[in-house]
């Protein structure tokens, strides 16, 4: 699930975080104006984002833990698979 703003256009992942505060987001405008996105498959990507924007989203939101790109696109592969006993 990716979080957006309503009305933000193309915006990129990183930029459309919502974190109140940031990038001059009100806490009301944020939650106002927030959307989650379920991702099930490599399929229902958004055609604002790619695949390779969210293993970016990853690898830059989720220290301390630096996971490598690379490993986090294994992760994607590994999560959108359609074999029952993945993802």
């Amino acid at each position: 699930m990716w979080p957006t703003l309503a009305g933000a256009g193309r915006s990129r992942i990183r930029e459309s975080s919502c974190q109140p505060g940031r990038n001059g987001i009100s806490t009301e405008q944020t939650q106002k104006d927030l959307k989650i996105h379920r991702i099930d498959t490599e399929h229902e990507i958004p055609a604002w984002t790619s695949r390779d924007e969210i293993a970016t989203f990853f690898h830059e939101q989720m220290k301390p833990y630096h996971d490598r790109v690379e490993d986090i696109q294994r992760g994607l592969t590994y999560a959108f698979s359609e074999r029952p006993s993945e993802g």
